[in-house]
């Protein structure tokens, strides 16, 4: 029985340290996305320009806001802390003066945003008195409501999600009940919001804890976008209670993030960002063939296909491949690495062989292995990617052409599931390092590769051949062919028309850059 316990501690405690590890990784991504200004000022002249269709009560004020990362004494280490100012109908001076707190907080799985109000403190950003005031405050001094905490999760790779919880109540002062006055002024607040890189997205709602009924809500979420970036904290300068600023809270570069699963490393390569591998077969089993002096090898993913289950449209395996050419005793030897990574996080590795010219197999084998654990720290192939890179969709043929002709990194994955004349159901991508333009700047010819030493158990080593042509309308034409690599001997061959939209709809075809 005791035995029994000490697993079943031993398994929370396990759960707890991946629970934990997972958050904290949540709130530096936080960090990194919120500093900055954001405005609405796209809703207000919308409004303003629709005056005669939007209902008075449906139109927006202007409203701005800023999030300056902030430390304070008076605050947990532990916390990452921002001063929040809030303005209004274009005013100069904030109407709200706020300290957001985030914190882990591994019961409701969430991170935790604790609002702290800042009244009577003046202007922090131009007055060194009521900076001073703020940095020597106690944790008495700030008020914060706990009831009407908000709860953060991640839904993508850099979009949360926040609410407040059930708690949240407050006595509105002028409503009435006539049952009861003390329960029809209490009446439950309820917050959303959605932050992503770009923008902030709120709304909220006011509702008389009685019976439920609407007092007043926000009917049309505010969508106060981006406008400015803030990388650096706000500084106090030296006070009586001088702190140096935290090394892990005062540098909020996230740095390379390693992915855990397919489902992750599939979500990175199809939105644009640069993945790089790392293998150690030394630990992995051998299933066939014969070891070999390169074992160790990295790289980044470039040309890559995903494929999915065909009725419940889940992630299966992802597939990439390297080729590289070396010097030996007996001349130039090719090496292909075929790297195959499954939903269950095992992994198998191809390392071949090939003498030129005629692509003899001089030796091939293949290696079973398992994705790294970050938090078991075992594992034999690791993913790497980073998040804080900024990476923008093409959703444009000029805006293509003008960023490949300044040089920019320009990525792209094609769903061929939407695509018309498509015989595979795969999602395909890489990284553009070679392009033409053609017709009078009508059209862009894109190519991309890959080498297999296996297809369709054909017996010699195989080329994946695939050539875009866009075209300033948008539609795609795509040609594939899969070839002897040696002879260019065309195995099979299929044609395919595909699109990558246009400003407000996406298409098959999905463009980014950095």
């Amino acid at each position: 029985m005791a035995e029994f316990k000490r697993i079943i501690c031993f398994i929370f405690l396990l759960i707890t340290r991946v629970a934990l590890a997972s958050l904290r990784r949540d709130l530096r991504i936080l960090a990194r996305i919120l500093p900055g200004e954001y405005s609405n000022l796209k809703q207000y002249h919308n409004d303003a320009y629709l005056s005669n269709a939007v209902p008075t009560r449906e139109r927006h004020i202007f409203f701005w806001s800023r999030y300056t990362p902030i430390q304070l004494p008076s605050l947990d280490e532990d916390t990452t802390n921002f001063y929040v100012e809030h303005f209004m109908d274009k005013s100069i001076k904030p109407s709200q003066q706020k300290i957001y707190s985030f914190l882990l907080d591994p019961v409701q799985n969430s991170v935790r945003m604790e609002v702290y109000k800042l009244e009577g403190i003046g202007d922090i950003r131009n007055s060194r008195a009521a900076r001073f005031q703020l940095h020597n405050m106690t944790s008495a001094e700030l008020y914060s409501n706990r009831e009407c905490d908000m709860f953060w999760r991640r839904l993508g790779m850099r979009t949360f999600a926040a609410a407040t919880g059930p708690q949240c109540v407050a006595n509105m002062k002028g409503e009435k009940d006539n049952v009861l006055n003390l329960v029809g002024r209490q009446v439950r607040i309820l917050v959303s919001i959605v932050l992503t890189p770009t923008y902030i997205n709120a709304q909220e709602g006011w509702y008389r804890v009685s019976d439920g009924s609407k007092i007043t809500a926000i009917g049309v979420p505010y969508k106060l976008m981006k406008i400015k970036k803030i990388k650096q904290k706000l500084r106090f300068g030296r006070s009586r209670k001088f702190q140096k600023d935290s090394p892990k809270l005062a540098n909020l570069y996230i740095g390379p993030w390693e992915l855990r699963d397919l489902v992750s490393l599939a979500g990175a390569l199809m939105s644009g960002h640069s993945v790089r591998y790392t293998v150690n077969l030394t630990n992995c089993f051998l299933v066939s063939g014969t070891t070999m002096d390169r074992l160790s090898f990295g790289d980044y993913v470039d040309t890559f296909e995903i494929f999915q289950d065909g009725k419940k449209k889940e992630i299966t395996r992802l597939e990439f491949s390297h080729h590289k050419l070396i010097h030996s005793e007996t001349g130039f030897v090719s090496i292909i690495k075929e790297v195959v990574v499954y939903s269950n996080s095992s992994v198998y590795v191809t390392v071949t062989y090939l003498q030129p010219p005629q692509s003899h197999i001089r030796k091939q084998g293949k290696w079973f292995c398992q994705l790294y654990d970050v938090i078991q720290r075992d594992g034999n192939l690791k993913f790497i990617t980073e998040p804080h890179k900024d990476v923008i969709p093409i959703k444009r043929f000029t805006s293509l052409l003008s960023l490949l002709r300044k040089g920019r990194l320009v990525r792209m994955s094609v769903d061929y599931t939407t695509c018309a004349g498509a015989r595979t159901k795969a999602i395909s991508g890489g990284e553009i390092t070679d392009y033409d333009v053609m017709e009078s700047e009508k059209m862009i010819e894109v190519s991309m590769s890959r080498r297999l030493t296996y297809f369709r158990n054909y017996p010699r080593y195989v080329l994946n051949f695939v050539t875009f042509i866009f075209n300033n309308d948008g539609q795609v034409f795509v040609k594939a062919t899969t070839m002897d690599a040696s002879t260019y001997t065309p195995y099979t061959a299929s044609k395919m028309y595909c699109n990558f939209g246009d400003a407000d709809q996406a298409g098959s075809v999905k463009l980014f850059y950095q």
